[in-house]
């Protein structure tokens, strides 16, 4: 509960000084959190606001952590197909930038599918 109290604040002050990149990563924490409490549906429309967010500025690493965060939670909700729509974004985004080492988190995710 006290994580939630600090991203509920840091919200509010990244939205005063309209900060979109870290209002999408606080949302991402907060679909983090929903998962952890198995809150599904919380946790995906926090994850989906995230995304939309990193895609319409354009920030591609963090736009592939989302994917992969996102996966998780897909992956612990037991919607497969889903979970690996999302890796598969999370490794394209990646290997269109050439990281290597998230990269092969996303591919461990995926083997354990």
């Amino acid at each position: 509960e006290k994580s939630k109290n600090c991203l509920d604040e840091a919200h509010k002050i990244f939205t005063k000084l309209n900060e979109n990149r870290l209002i999408s990563m606080i949302n991402m924490n907060f679909g983090i959190i929903h998962r952890f409490k198995n809150e599904w549906n919380t946790s995906i429309k926090y994850f989906e606001n995230s995304i939309k967010i990193m895609e319409e500025i354009n920030s591609p690493l963090e736009l592939a952590e989302i994917y992969y965060e996102y996966g998780k939670m897909l992956k612990d909700k037991e919607d497969i197909g889903k979970s690996k729509y999302n890796f598969k974004k999370a490794q394209k985004v990646l290997n269109d930038l050439g990281e290597i080492t998230m990269n092969n988190k996303v591919v461990q995710q995926l083997k354990l599918l």
